[in-house]
């Protein structure tokens, strides 16, 4: 008698079968139905297309409907970047143009690092130096916009 109350208290009845499982079951083992919320909703998002944003209904053998988005790279704004500011670009232009910093902050990295490099490795020259803030100067008064296509405002 007291091995049968163990059994009802450690088994729990499939909610798509109706074969006594254990309550801790994740998966029925006679249907093999998932059971466990989370698994469930694991497997539906394998199964559905990550092209556009779904929302899926999900109910459960005696719970309410709960509705679950699911968020994909495709609906996320990626570009979401604030315009830089052209004085601060002009600025650091004139101070530190010789390093490419200006560069670094508008996302010229490319432009950037050469700069710093000529500056740093050839500097000590004179004349590759003058060459970089000339064509700092250049930059700073042509360059509207940022890496990303972004005006200064």
């Amino acid at each position: 008698m007291s091995q049968e109350n163990n059994e009802n208290v450690s088994l729990k009845q499939c909610p798509f079968c109706a074969e006594k499982i254990n309550i801790l079951a994740k998966k029925c083992r006679f249907c093999g139905e998932i059971i466990d919320p989370a698994l469930m909703r694991i497997s539906e998002m394998k199964q559905t297309d990550n092209s556009a944003m779904k929302i899926n209904v999900i109910s459960y053998p005696g719970m309410s409907a709960q509705v679950a988005p699911t968020v994909t790279a495709s609906n996320v704004a990626v570009n979401s970047t604030l315009p830089k500011n052209r004085t601060t670009y002009i600025l650091l232009g004139v101070f530190l143009g010789g390093l490419g910093i200006h560069n670094f902050y508008a996302g010229y990295f490319g432009k950037a690092i050469a700069q710093l490099l000529i500056s740093l490795l050839t500097g000590w020259l004179i004349l590759p130096y003058i060459a970089v803030f000339i064509w700092c100067l250049i930059e700073i008064c042509t360059i509207d916009k940022d890496a990303d296509g972004v005006p200064f405002c």
